[in-house]
């Protein structure tokens, strides 16, 4: 099958975060199952360019991506514009993803204009405080131009939550729920560290707190660390030594941050790190005693997911798709209440036999290997052919 997908930013491009891996990791499931998979995307990376070829195709995993050049930062590219046309009309099926970009909206009129299956896929855009932001721009971008665009579209959903918001826009969706994937065995071999070692590897210290709990995000109002740390300092003087360790890049968050663990003299217990990934983010999780990370909102929140495969439970907000944990042992869920917040955190830590949630994580997050996320994409893509023709 020749599956097209159409995405404003792709790998390298990990500023952008989460979904830059999950779109990567879920074309090389679909390319290792034999399907013939292109992207098309820029080279946008915020305020730079990716130094990648933006003349020709470009071999990645088992798949290829196209990089176009792009003319307005996250907005618009010209030379899209002029060259997608024929890219799509060869595909099978179009999948695009997220929804409030130029891409999206000329790939779905080509696609209805051609009659090539298109599916969407939202990527937490349609949330309800992600929806607040820019609420009026939103609003019409929805109803007045994507709307008509889309009567023949299908949508993917990464849970239950996420189907739901779609739903609240467009009635009439079909909405097939597939979550996103993690590379299980990636987690099997991380290096068992101390907590004197710990300190040591990301701090710089000899200090041995109790606990250590750990957060993996962009510094964006949308993962509630404003009224995280609040909570870390009411743990504190309540007598929980702990420390907590927030790494991620800065999306307009850091300085004020930053400037509340000061004023608060709470510079020994919460620190702010730089951004992590391969082996040190898999250390960095499997050695923490609870991954915490209060969002506003996630449709799927990889790095909970990240956390669960290395053993180690989380705190979670009901905006987010992780409500079970709490059924399956391996985490807590809550609103944005501190005092919510402070009963579950200190609970987990007080409470958990930490070999057996360990267990309990790895156990619970089998679900969610690469292979069966490709395997569900590529099954639903020929149902919907199949009823197509």
């Amino acid at each position: 099958m020749r599956i097209t997908i159409v995405i404003p930013t792709f790998y390298p491009a990990v500023i952008y975060g989460g979904p830059t891996f999950s779109s990567l990791y879920t074309c090389r499931a679909l390319a290792k199952q034999n399907q013939y998979v292109s992207v098309v995307t820029t080279n946008v990376n915020r305020e730079k360019r990716l130094d990648v070829s933006t003349k020709d195709w470009v071999s990645m995993d088992g798949f290829r991506v196209r990089y176009f050049k792009e003319t307005i930062t996250d907005r618009f590219s010209w030379d899209m514009l002029w060259e997608i046309t024929p890219i799509l009309k060869k595909s099978d099926v179009v999948h695009v993803q997220p929804i409030f970009n130029f891409s999206t909206l000329l790939t779905l009129w080509i696609c209805k204009r051609n009659n090539i299956p298109v599916f969407i896929s939202p990527r937490g855009a349609m949330g309800n405080w992600i929806m607040g932001q820019g609420l009026k721009f939103k609003k019409i971008w929805l109803n007045h131009l994507m709307k008509p665009l889309i009567t023949n579209a299908r949508w993917f959903a990464t849970s239950e939550q996420e189907k739901e918001e779609i739903k609240n826009h467009y009635s009439e969706a079909i909405v097939e729920v597939i979550p996103n994937g993690i590379e299980l065995d990636e987690y099997v071999n991380a290096t068992t560290y101390s907590r004197r070692e710990f300190m040591q590897t990301y701090a710089g210290c000899q200090d041995t707190p109790d606990f250590i709990l750990v957060s993996l995000g962009r510094l964006h109002k949308k993962k509630g660390y404003d009224i995280l740390l609040p909570v870390i300092k009411r743990l504190r003087n309540s007598g929980v030594n702990l420390r907590l360790f927030i790494a991620g890049d800065d999306e307009g968050e850091k300085a004020s941050l930053q400037s509340w663990i000061t004023e608060n003299e709470m510079g020994e217990t919460i620190y702010i790190i730089d951004p992590i990934s391969g082996q040190n983010k898999i250390n960095f999780l499997s050695n923490a005693d609870l991954f915490v990370l209060t969002s506003h909102n996630e449709n799927f929140g990889n790095v909970y997911a990240e956390a669960l495969a290395a053993g180690t439970p989380i705190i979670a907000s009901i905006y987010t798709p992780w409500l079970d944990v709490e059924k399956f042992g391996c985490g807590r869920t809550v609103d944005l209440n501190p005092d919510s917040i402070f009963d579950a955190i200190k609970n987990q830590l007080l409470n958990q036999d930490r070999s057996e949630v360990r267990e309990l994580a790895q156990k619970y997050v089998a679900q969610f290997s690469w292979s069966n996320v490709g395997t569900k994409y590529i099954a639903y893509y020929n149902q919907c052919l199949k009823n197509t023709n």
